[in-house]
């Protein structure tokens, strides 16, 4: 069955935000005197929202609510700052977003960025690409949750088996999971191939045109 709608997660899925959110953390870390970490090590600590991602980073006996609110503080205002310097959608991507608006696809972004970041970003690089977008927010709870995903079934009017959510991790697929709906995971973001299997993605792709094959 042709899909009605696409749902995608954003960082290591459509926009490659790696570096600029590995210079934003570590500025935080280092400004609150607090040991930074290489960049490639933002790929396992990112993904369930930024005060997750500071608490991972944090050292041990270190990870209290206050230090972790007040090294998001710094960070969420440096990133304001820089989120644009380094980060840029993967290749193919801009194409995919044009065929699938071509094919009256309904495109939706389902992330655990804060809304706010979540909209500055995808307003810059996507324009007005996306029907839908659920960040980080208190109206919804943090994905695996899937009640945003039933929100954008009920936004979109479409049902379960017309839609499929794209995504790099574990999160996404436990979000696909728990909605009942199709998965996609694609091999060039933060996570691992492993980590998609583990997590049964009905699909796995390397290259964002690949998407056509199973949803046109």
């Amino acid at each position: 069955m042709k899909a009605k709608a696409l749902l995608f997660d954003l960082d290591g899925t459509l926009l490659n935000t790696l570096e600029d959110l590995a210079d934003s953390f570590n500025y935080s870390l280092q400004q609150s005197g607090f040991p930074t970490h290489e960049t490639e090590s933002y790929k396992q600590f990112v993904g369930e929202g930024a005060l997750k991602a500071i608490e991972r980073a944090l050292p041990e006996g270190e990870k209290n609510p206050e230090i972790i609110q007040k090294v998001l503080s710094v960070f969420n205002h440096h990133y304001f700052q820089n989120c644009f310097k380094k980060t840029k959608p993967y290749e193919g991507i801009l194409p995919l977003l044009e065929k699938l608006k071509s094919e009256k696809i309904r495109l939706g972004i389902i992330t655990n960025k804060s809304q706010h970041f979540a909209e500055q970003t995808v307003l810059y690089y996507f324009k007005n690409n996306f029907d839908l977008l659920i960040g980080e927010q208190k109206s919804f709870p943090k994905k695996p949750d899937p009640k945003s995903v039933f929100y954008a079934l009920d936004y979109f009017q479409v049902s379960k088996d017309e839609v499929y959510f794209i995504g790099d991790s574990k999160t996404d697929m436990q979000t696909a999971q728990n909605a009942g709906i199709k998965s996609i995971g694609v091999l060039w973001g933060f996570r691992t191939k492993k980590e998609l299997i583990d997590n049964q993605a009905n699909v796995l792709i390397e290259q964002p045109e690949k998407i056509l094959k199973y949803i046109l």
